[in-house]
């Protein structure tokens, strides 16, 4: 599936979240680039940011990514980081979110 709706502010953090991701082991590089290569970049770089996310955001197995946000708590966080004008795509969502709300104060 690929996403046919996505903003230039999206854009943006996906492809910073491609840069952090494969940045993370060679082996998630090689796993990155290798997705890059077969499947469409919306794809890829949903991956790269749904990686990103449970690394800076420390997420257990069965917390939810904002890439793919699937409990109440993450819909509501993809609310404020909409309303904040951040991307729900950010490798960093948590770090993106307090820069916005410090820039608006």
């Amino acid at each position: 599936m690929t996403e046919t709706n996505l903003t230039d502010l999206d854009r943006e953090a996906l492809t910073r979240a491609i840069a952090v991701a494969r940045r993370e082991s060679p082996t998630r590089r090689k796993q990155i680039d290798d997705r890059l290569a077969r499947e469409p970049w919306e794809v890829a770089a949903r991956y790269a940011a749904f990686c990103a996310q449970i690394t800076s955001m420390n997420l257990e197995p069965w917390e939810s990514t904002l890439v793919y946000p699937d409990t109440p708590e993450a819909h509501a966080l993809v609310r404020r980081l909409k309303a904040a004008g951040v991307s729900q795509y950010e490798p960093n969502p948590l770090e993106a979110l307090a820069e916005a709300e410090h820039r608006a104060t």
